[in-house]
């Protein structure tokens, strides 16, 4: 495993035949309860043990916010709804605005979108773990689903602390796991999306999340 300084590395490399991303791939321009169908859908997968886990990505419009009280500003003034941003989604606001400028339609043939949980959750039978992934108990259920399904017979808690002195947290390594497992599902056919229907937005992006 590799810590790269931004995506364009990622998707630049044509060894890679699918890149799978936990950052929202498509925004809406409008802001509604619940965020793109494709959040809802990821919600209601992890319901009820991790469906909080699940934020409404922004809307298109407040990629450019410099504080939190721009982009709540700008999110309520979206719609008739009139809601802001989670805190969540504005401290990811710089990757989500990266991912939306370099990702086009054509490259969603290989760049996906994944959420981590949703991948655990296909993982072990569509349910969503009961246990918190930044605890010790949630690292060590996730890892061993990994073991079974993804990488058996490897040392996966060495590889996670070997990234600790790299100052990239252990359920970030763990996250980054579970995508690839996605990614070699998405690439020999076997994975699905949440949704059926798909949703394209203003700029012809595919809103839809993988497992």
């Amino acid at each position: 495993m590799q810590v790269v300084p931004g995506l364009r590395e990622v998707i630049s490399d044509p060894s890679l035949a699918v890149v799978a991303i936990d950052v929202p791939i498509g925004l809406l321009d409008g802001a509604v309860p619940g965020g793109r169908p494709c959040d809802v859908a990821a919600r209601r997968m992890l319901a009820p043990r991790r469906a909080s886990s699940v934020f409404s990505a922004p809307v298109r419009g407040v990629l450019g916010a410099t504080s939190y009280a721009q982009a709540a500003a700008c999110s309520r003034a979206s719609s008739p709804h009139t809601l802001a941003l989670s805190q969540q989604s504005f401290a990811i606001l710089p990757k989500i605005a990266e991912v939306d400028d370099l990702v086009t339609p054509d490259l969603q043939d290989r760049v996906v979108e994944v959420h981590p949980e949703c991948c655990f959750a296909e993982m072990n039978g569509g349910e969503g773990l009961a246990e918190r992934k930044k605890s010790r108990e949630g690292r060590t259920a996730r890892l061993a689903l990994l073991c079974e399904h993804w990488a058996p017979g490897v040392d996966l808690v060495e590889l996670v602390e070997g990234h600790r002195s790299r100052g990239v947290q252990r359920d970030d390594v763990v996250d980054a796991m579970v995508a690839c497992w996605t990614a070699e599902r998405v690439r020999a056919g076997t994975a699905r999306k949440l949704t059926e229907v798909g949703s394209i937005d203003g700029r012809g992006l595919r809103m839809e999340i993988w497992v």
